[in-house]
Order: structure tokens, then sequence, then C-alpha cells
């Protein structure tokens, strides 16, 4: 039970600081201008993972939640690395009740959504892409 109670320890403390580089990151990024355009929807039920996908621009997901019973709600993001996937992002909706959020994401390359949520919350994911005027 401690080595679990580590292991979470351990990954909560790795994401924590993967936001909070993110967020200094944005915070002193030169504004931009450009627009936020509908990459791709998701939508499901329960606990999912999506199939790898390559982002080569600032990217957010604009999540809702439906029928939800329980406080369980979860999105996260998996960067592809060299031996598999490390955690950059995540959104919990059980700190806040929220039935809706935005998680940015300011890394590019490869990526893999995990939702993890109870089997009767429907759930939708907006995949959007900051594109600048060319």
């Amino acid at each position: 039970m401690k080595k679990k109670r580590l292991v979470t320890l351990s990954l909560s403390i790795l994401i924590i600081g993967a936001v909070v580089a993110a967020f200094i990151a944005m915070k002193n990024a030169p504004a931009q201008t450009g627009v936020w355009q509908q990459s791709a929807q998701i939508s499901g039920t329960g606990r999912q993972d999506t199939t790898e996908f390559v982002m080569n621009n600032q990217w957010r997901i604009i999540w809702t939640i439906q029928n939800q019973t329980t406080s369980l709600f979860l999105v996260a993001v998996y960067a592809k690395n060299g031996t598999g996937y490390s955690p950059i992002a995540d959104a919990d909706e059980s700190d806040t009740n929220a039935t809706q959020g935005i998680l940015p994401v300011v890394y590019t390359g490869g990526f893999v959504i995990r939702v993890v949520a109870s089997d009767d919350t429907e759930w939708t994911l907006h995949i959007q892409e900051f594109v600048k005027p060319t």
C-alpha cells in the first residue's frame, strides 16, 4: 500500500510540475494574434484513451460532462517520449464540481488523451489548435 501511495504521489508531483511550467510559459509568452480552430471532437462514456495524434501548434481541450452521478472525472494529456508517454497536463472536476472547463497545452508533438470517469458519465472533448494568420 505504501508503494502505491509513493507512486501516486510521484505522478502527482510530476503532473503538478508540468502544469506549473506550462502556466509560467504561457504567462511569459509574448501576446500572439491568431484564432482557436476546432481540430477534433471526441465524445464518450466512462474511461477511454484516444489513439495517438500529433499537434504542431499550441492547443487546448474544452471539456464538458453530462449525466454525472459521482465526482469522478479526469482528463489527462500524455506526451510521447523516447520510451512511451509522460503526463504533461490534467484537469479534474472533483475539486470544483464543474461540468465544463478548458485545459491548455503549450507543447507540440505526439499525444494521447486519457479520460477517467464513472461508467455513466457522458463527456465531450473539443480539441482546438491556435492558428496564426498567414
